[in-house]
């Protein structure tokens, strides 16, 4: 839901109708959407550690209760939407009618998607769109995993000390997220949709190779040159890449 809402938000930011830099530069508003991901993930990890000083809690009601904050975004977002639609006297639950000039017939959307310059637009932006997400959402699932690899010689990955381990330094990690993640935005006037984008991608290429490549050395060598070569690359996976991503096919695509 989330990509589509930035999209169309990015597309009603839009001024011109082609791939120009002043309609590039016009995205970090609905961008600034994506920013609120970054506390999202960044604070599980700090409730994980904050549970882990009370030894009241089992492990189980510790991620219960891990789990019962993460959906209270949800409930506020959906109540605010509701409350939203009441003011307005709108029903969420009724389809809106829409005049028959804006709607485009399923045989004229087949026939643009078949178009070879839609066609290659297609893949740059989902084909980049898709290798991002396999990279941050693969990172961001075993970040404990990669955590416990680089500096905890606790073999039960649901022990005290692991735990408190993985989440103290996700959490380092998840901070500096933030940062870098509300930079890029505000450098989306200066460079542009596909400049930062391009430089996001070159980064994250560069970090993930020397993190990949010297992990084995620095493990044994260096386990804080390692941690900070990871917390480097993390927050390199929010540099650009989640702000462009959601709001660059806006402005390949005219708004028809």
């Amino acid at each position: 839901m989330f990509p589509l809402a930035a999209a169309k938000a990015s597309e009603d930011h839009s001024r011109t109708d082609d791939f120009s830099e002043e309609k590039q530069t016009n995205s970090s508003a609905p961008s600034w959407a994506f920013f609120w991901q970054m506390p999202g993930i960044f604070l599980p990890w700090c409730f994980g550690y904050f549970f882990m000083q009370s030894d009241v809690l089992s492990t189980t009601n510790r991620w219960k209760l891990i789990l019962g904050f993460g959906a209270l975004p949800c409930f506020v977002a959906a109540g605010l939407l509701l409350l939203e639609a009441y003011l307005e006297g709108s029903s969420l639950f009724v389809a809106q009618k829409s005049s028959t000039s804006n709607e485009i017939p399923l045989s004229r959307i087949v026939q643009l998607v078949g178009e070879r310059d839609n066609l290659r637009k297609l893949s740059v932006t989902g084909g980049c769109w898709f290798l991002f997400n396999i990279v941050i959402y693969g990172i961001g699932l075993i970040a404990g995993t990669i955590i416990k690899a680089i500096s905890s010689n606790h073999s039960n990955v649901s022990s005290r000390g692991n735990i408190e381990n993985s989440s103290s330094k996700q959490m380092i990690a998840g901070a500096a997220t933030i940062v870098v993640c509300a930079i890029s935005i505000t450098l989306i006037p200066v460079l542009g949709l596909r400049r930062l984008q391009m430089l996001a991608f070159t980064i994250v290429t560069v970090y993930c190779v020397l993190l990949a490549a010297l992990f084995d050395f620095l493990k044994a060598n260096n386990p804080h040159a390692l941690f900070a070569l990871y917390v480097l690359a993390y927050s390199a996976l929010n540099f650009g890449l989640g702000a462009t991503c959601y709001t660059m096919p806006s402005s390949v695509y005219p708004k028809e």
